[in-house]
């Protein structure tokens, strides 16, 4: 819960787009550089950055959209949710892989994106 008090107060400070813009930024820093124990480390530390993510896109999504807030919202909910068959698919071709053939798994993700 410490993640998320801080980013609130940061965001008193600083305006939500630049805090998740730097959150974001700070987020792949830790995903490229990070090796080994670091590695280990730095996963942990993106929960710190990721914690205000979602609820700062979400109100950001709906600011200033006026009548069509609940549609809006309702979307960007459904666009979460939406990415979820992907994990699936993904986890039953981990399953059912066989060895020495070539990870079709970032496919099936990029599949599910567009």
């Amino acid at each position: 819960m410490i993640d998320r008090f801080t980013g609130v107060a940061l965001m008193g400070r600083i305006a939500p787009q630049q805090l998740l813009a730097l959150y974001a930024v700070l987020n792949v820093l830790l995903c490229i550089v990070a090796a080994g124990m670091a590695a280990v480390i730095a996963l942990g530390a993106t929960r710190f950055f990721m914690s205000i993510m979602f609820p700062t896109i979400f109100a950001l999504g709906i600011k200033d959209i006026g009548e069509h807030a609940r549609i809006g919202s309702s979307l960007i909910v459904m666009a979460i949710i939406g990415g979820a068959p992907g994990c699936r698919c993904c986890g039953c071709h981990a399953r059912f892989a066989r060895k020495g053939k070539p990870a079709r798994k970032p496919l099936a993700r990029l599949a599910g994106k567009i």
